[in-house]
């Protein structure tokens, strides 16, 4: 892995000779806007910054900003450049790396930059990333009412692959872009595609009252018979004149039952279970802002 270095703004002049390092310079006088960019660059997914390497942004054969790497700073790699332009916005602009240690200059296909005036484009904390072979993916979860869920610019990317995690742990069987937990603890998500890094999302912490309802909850739900054989009545003492939603998830937290009523104005609700193995599962009646949650047991005679 190549040494971590902070990286400065520099004014250079411009060539592109193998063997050499490029002279590349940018007179901003001569244009009527700029933008900003904090950046960072990665080869398959390691950060890969030397002593006086470089990032070259163009339109066409015209420089538009470089940027130089020439001091160290707390392991990790930035690099600074302004951009200019005589177009407000919309000139796609295209993006070169040169590598000092190899005395070569690249192409950064698929790496380009949109100009857009006064635009800043990164920070020290969240840098704008530079790639070479392997793309890194935008990965976050979201939590809604328990419900976790795959979230970021990444989503329609072709062949995303998920994994998610339990206190760093992988969770067996939760491969899915969303996972509704059913134990108490950190959840974070891995995903994977083809030409990309794998990347792990921010942490969700998530508690859950294994003993039934959840604390403040307003819901009081009786689920009888225990263990179920064939079906499962949930009795509902109160009418619910809004949306309900009934979930069954197995030991895996996969959602094997999942029946939304616009109102609930019966005493008894029943939910079919012959079709379900023996085993524990997790119940969730979920009501406005409000979630039941209950452990079953399902045994078949």
């Amino acid at each position: 892995m190549k040494n971590s270095l902070i990286c400065t703004l520099i004014i250079s002049t411009w060539s592109l000779a193998f063997g050499q390092a490029p002279n590349w310079s940018v007179d901003g006088s001569l244009y009527a806007h700029n933008m900003n960019i904090t950046a960072t660059l990665f080869d398959n997914c390691v950060q890969a910054m030397e002593m006086d390497d470089e990032i070259g942004i163009f339109l066409g054969n015209d420089l538009r900003g470089t940027g130089k790497c020439s001091n160290v700073n707390n392991g990790e790699g930035i690099i600074f450049i302004t951009l200019y332009s005589n177009v407000a916005n919309g000139e796609v602009l295209t993006v070169k790396f040169y590598d000092a240690s190899l005395d070569q200059t690249l192409d950064l296909t698929d790496n380009d930059i949109t100009f857009v005036s006064s635009d800043v484009l990164g920070n020290i904390t969240q840098p704008h990333q530079f790639w070479i072979d392997l793309k890194p993916l935008a990965v976050s979860i979201t939590n809604n009412q328990g419900e976790l869920a795959y979230s970021g610019d990444s989503i329609g990317i072709n062949g995303l692959q998920y994994q998610w995690l339990k206190d760093g742990v992988p969770v067996n069987g939760a491969n899915s872009a969303t996972y509704t937990p059913i134990e108490s603890g950190d959840y974070s998500l891995q995903v994977t595609a083809p030409g990309y890094c794998e990347e792990t999302s921010n942490i969700e912490n998530v508690f859950i009252d294994v003993t039934g309802i959840e604390e403040n909850s307003l819901l009081r739900i009786f689920p009888y018979p225990v263990p179920a054989d064939n079906q499962l009545n949930l009795n509902f003492p109160n009418t619910l004149n809004d949306e309900v939603s009934i979930l069954l998830f197995n030991s895996l937290g996969q959602e094997v039952y999942m029946d939304t009523k616009k109102t609930l104005n019966t005493s008894t609700y029943t939910l079919p279970t012959s079709g379900l193995a023996n085993g524990v599962y997790h119940l969730n009646v979920i009501h406005k802002d409000e979630r039941y949650r209950s452990k079953i047991s399902i045994q078949h005679k």
